[in-house]
C-alpha cells in the first residue's frame, strides 16, 4: 500500500477519445490507439493544452471531448481497422497492389 498518493482510476469515458471525422463519429479507445504512438491521434492523448491540439486536428469541442477532422468519413474506416490490426488494407479498386 502506497500513503499519501492518491490512485487515479479511469471512468468508462475517460477510456476512450469521441472522434468526429467529416461527420463521423466514433469513440475510440485509448488503448487501441497507443499501439501507434507516433501516430496523430496517439499524440493527441498526450496533448496538454488546447492550442497543442489544434495542431494535430482541424476542431476541438472541449465541453464534449470530441476531436473534429475535416477528412473523408469514408476512408476513416480503412484508418481505423489498421489501428486494430496493424495492416492497412484497401478496396481492391483502391489498392495499388491489386
Amino acid at each position: 500500500m502506497v500513503y499519501g498518493q492518491v490512485l487515479h482510476r479511469q471512468g468508462p469515458e475517460e477510456s476512450f477519445i469521441n472522434l468526429n471525422v467529416g461527420g463521423f463519429k466514433q469513440q475510440v479507445e485509448r488503448v487501441v490507439l497507443q499501439r501507434f504512438p507516433h501516430t496523430r491521434l496517439a499524440q493527441l492523448l498526450s496533448c496538454s493544452s488546447e492550442a497543442a491540439i489544434l495542431q494535430l486536428c482541424d476542431d476541438y469541442a472541449a465541453a464534449e471531448r470530441e476531436y473534429y477532422f475535416d477528412r473523408n468519413p469514408h476512408f476513416f474506416r480503412y484508418v481505423l481497422n489498421f489501428y486494430h490490426t496493424g495492416k492497412i488494407h484497401l478496396m481492391e479498386e483502391l489498392c495499388v497492389f491489386s
